[in-house]
């Protein structure tokens, strides 16, 4: 009966979707370059840290594995960080978790830095406005439960031409119910509105996220003219640039592995030149270095 019943947990269609959804989003990061130049870079600087300041970083690491799980406790906690290179280091943990979804850990007793990929969230929310926040459209019974749990909401009704791209994950919706009409939203929505443009909203929080208020009259021709803008956006605040030819991702990862290991960087530079790329040494040993120097300056604080 035991094992019936563990098959039965194992099979749990929650369960698998959990499994299904962190099997596609560490898919998608492992085809990110940003995300292999910060979690490398990000990782030096943690274990740099360890070794100068190693109960205040164990501690932050310890509380605030997910710092976005708690926001406000997590500013207090950094303004009373007098040390600017630590402080750094941490708003850069918080701006790595929210942009990509992954913590670090450290090994207990060791000073091994591990990842763990957190379960993304769904592609359908219904929520509603309350004077404290939002809450979830059906109210939440369970106190010890967070609301932002209760957000998901795969039945919500959407168009028929939207519903494609949220089952292909290139789309997301989140219908609010604002029934005192008095919320920071609906204050935002009536100066920023524009019924013949784009409003371009920019949220300075933990890290920068941008928002796109639609107006009901905007042409295609605006909405080919605002890409050029997007680009911009994307690059000033995410460094991201789709442009150009694509890294070789596989032979960065091989790199990136032998800077923990020992030895000179020009020795590992000459003998990293042709890992995984199929190709035979190049005999120009100034290649492989230059390329070898170009990647770590990449990984430096931020």
């Amino acid at each position: 009966m035991k094992q019936v019943g563990e098959r039965s947990v194992k099979t749990h269609p929650l369960l698998l979707e959990r499994a299904r959804r962190l099997k596609a989003r560490e898919i998608q990061l492992q085809k990110d370059k940003e995300y292999l130049y910060e979690s490398e870079g990000l990782r030096r600087d943690v274990q740099r840290t360890l070794r100068s300041n190693p109960k205040l970083v164990r501690y932050f690491f310890d509380h605030f594995p997910d710092p976005f799980a708690h926001l406000g406790q997590v500013s207090k906690f950094l303004e009373k960080v007098s040390q600017k290179k630590l402080k750094r280091v941490f708003y850069r943990y918080v701006r790595y978790v929210g942009r990509f979804g992954v913590t670090l850990r450290i090994k207990s007793g060791t000073r091994r830095v591990f990842q763990e990929t957190l379960c993304p969230w769904g592609q359908k929310f219904h929520v509603a406005v309350e004077p404290e926040g939002f809450k979830p459209a059906i109210p939440n019974s369970d106190v010890d439960l967070p609301d932002e749990y209760l957000f998901e909401c795969s039945a919500l009704k959407v168009t028929k031409r939207l519903q494609p791209h949220i089952d292909s994950g290139a789309a997301k919706m989140v219908e609010v119910e604002d029934s005192t009409w008095s919320s920071a939203l609906s204050q935002l929505e009536r100066f920023a509105y524009h019924p013949e443009g784009i409003t371009f909203i920019l949220h300075k929080s933990a890290i920068p996220y941008v928002y796109c208020l639609i107006g009901e009259s905007v042409s295609v021709k605006v909405w080919r003219e605002m890409y050029p803008v997007i680009k911009e956006l994307r690059k000033s605040l995410y460094g991201r640039e789709i442009a150009g030819r694509p890294p070789d991702l596989k032979r960065q990862r091989a790199i990136i592995k032998s800077f923990r290991e020992s030895g000179p960087d020009k020795v590992k530079a000459i003998d990293k030149r042709s890992v995984d790329t199929g190709k035979n040494p190049t005999p120009n040993p100034t290649s492989p270095i230059v390329y070898y120097s170009n990647l770590k300056r990449k990984l430096k604080t931020k």
